[in-house]
């Protein structure tokens, strides 16, 4: 029997001779064989071992994730092997929202392997197999998905009312706030916001009115040890601008509201009677766009709350770079000079200025910037860039020295903080990659990225709650040059 999704193969054998069913996966370039369902394990603070989740392996490059507009696929159903030869495969249809992770290097289990006392029993090693992979069911349909709220006294784009979803906290968390901008790009320019006001990004009219939890707004203690039972809001995107801003466009015809600071200012009034105005301690978060906003609006917010509030920020891949292009001109500077001031978008620039605590993770290869401001394809007519897009393996000797240089700037760009900052948290990795805190495989999970055997849940923890110093770039030293002056060096990871 075969069970298929998109680009992956899972196959359930039955041979004759063996009188066994091996539930195993291989891709096409007949990479080894992994096994499908594994339970895995993590420590608590205790020392203590605890299940914390299942896996559905596949190999390097293969991970099936969620985009803007298509879930990620699970199989919802298996059938029994069929022994004879001329009968068709079976290809199961799939459902449900998972995800596909890597197994960690060296540490592939064995096949799952279900005796067959005969072929006339081989429904009962069915069974057999369905009750391995129930956890892999109940996880998938255990997904935390949490209500729309609508907010007044502000609107998006296209005028419907902006939005947050929020999950309450309890126990020793019932204090503690944890607030999530939603990230998702900009327009900037009249006729990009018109089409952006016609989908989820710039109406509420447009979004699912229930949203999944997971990643650092995750529920579950062993997914998201330090913020689990928090109040966890998750702030909805729909200005096109970062949650700032406050004008209006009227040509006659068509009518656009660029009122992202409203929003912002809307969606805290209504959470501070909810509990907000008595935090004890709160974190001000955000993934790409939103993560620029939590740059923006971090000061904001700890003004706002009381003096005794322990109040963070964080930034996830939102520290955008004002880097030249491949063909030297400043792609991301002119685009932002179209959305707002120019210096007010690049953290390079006011990160200085910002007195809250603040984390910023980002990876050093961040996919976004190499696409769209490293290599946007405005400087790169002939499509050269094409392959080593699409797969560092593809990128040659000078296009890996290139990103190099980018992740050099980037470090350079950052070294003030990293050395002067004594109360700022980093996770600078190599990853390619956008975005790593809202998605469960790469903020804490069995094969998350990792800086000193350290996760970035984990960083993230030791930085808020002063565990531990977590200032961590890997591949990383400071060293002098010729003359004394203080020095990066850093060697290139794939």
């Amino acid at each position: 029997m075969q069970i298929e999704i998109p680009n992956k193969l899972f196959n359930i054998q039955c041979p004759e001779t063996s009188q066994a069913a091996m539930v195993r996966k291989h891709d096409t370039n007949n990479n080894p064989w992994i096994r499908v369902n594994d339970f895995a394990q993590h420590r608590d603070t205790s020392g203590s071992a605890k299940p914390y989740r299942d896996f559905i392996y596949a190999t390097r490059g293969e991970r099936q994730k969620k985009n803007d507009e298509t879930e990620a696929l699970a199989v919802n159903a298996v059938r029994s092997c069929e022994t004879d030869e001329n009968r068709p495969p079976f290809y199961a249809r799939v459902a449900h929202d998972t995800t596909i992770d890597e197994p960690a290097p060296n540490t592939i289990p064995p096949p799952i392997q279900v005796d067959l006392p005969s072929q006339k029993s081989h429904h009962t090693a069915i069974l057999l197999i369905l009750l391995n992979l129930a956890s892999w069911y109940t996880c998938s349909d255990s997904r935390l998905l949490v209500k729309m709220t609508l907010v007044h006294n502000a609107i998006c784009l296209d005028g419907s009312l902006p939005a947050y979803h929020l999950h309450r906290g309890f126990g020793a968390g019932a204090r503690n706030w944890l607030l999530q901008f939603e990230g998702g790009g900009w327009c900037n320019d009249i006729q990009s916001c018109l089409e952006r006001a016609q989908t989820r990004r710039g109406s509420t009219l447009y979004m699912n009115k229930l949203e999944d939890f997971n990643g650092i707004l995750s529920n579950n203690a062993s997914l998201n040890p330090d913020f689990y039972n928090w109040n966890r809001v998750k702030l909805r995107y729909c200005d096109g601008g970062s949650f700032s801003g406050d004008a209006k466009f009227d040509n006659g015809t068509s009518v656009l509201y660029f009122r992202g600071k409203k929003i912002w200012e809307a969606i805290i009034l209504d959470l501070l009677p909810q509990g907000l105005m008595h935090a004890r301690k709160a974190l001000l978060s955000g993934c790409s766009a939103g993560g620029l906003s939590s740059f923006l609006h971090c000061e904001n917010f700890a003004r706002i709350l009381p003096r005794n509030t322990s109040v963070k920020c964080l930034s996830d891949a939102g520290f955008f770079m004002d880097e030249r292009d491949i063909a030297l001109n400043h792609t991301m500077r002119n685009f932002f000079e179209n959305l707002v001031s120019l210096q007010c978008m690049f953290p390079q620039y006011f990160l200085r200025y910002i007195t809250a605590p603040f984390f910023i993770l980002n990876t050093a290869y961040d996919v976004y910037q190499f696409h769209h401001a490293l290599v946007p394809p405005s400087a790169d007519t002939t499509g050269h860039w094409n392959r080593c897009k699409l797969s560092i393996d593809s990128c040659n000797t000078r296009q890996l020295d290139i990103l190099q240089d980018f992740r050099q700037d980037m470090l350079v760009a950052l070294r003030s903080f990293h050395i002067y900052s004594r109360r700022g948290g980093m996770f600078i990795n190599s990853c390619f990659a956008h975005c790593q805190s809202e998605s469960q495989d790469t903020w804490f999970a069995r094969d998350s990225p990792q800086i000193y055997s350290k996760t970035i849940a984990e960083a993230v923890g030791d930085w808020y709650f002063s565990r531990n110093t977590s200032k961590l770039i890997d591949c990383f030293l400071y060293g002098k040059d010729e003359d004394g002056k203080t020095e990066i060096f850093t060697s290139f990871v794939a």
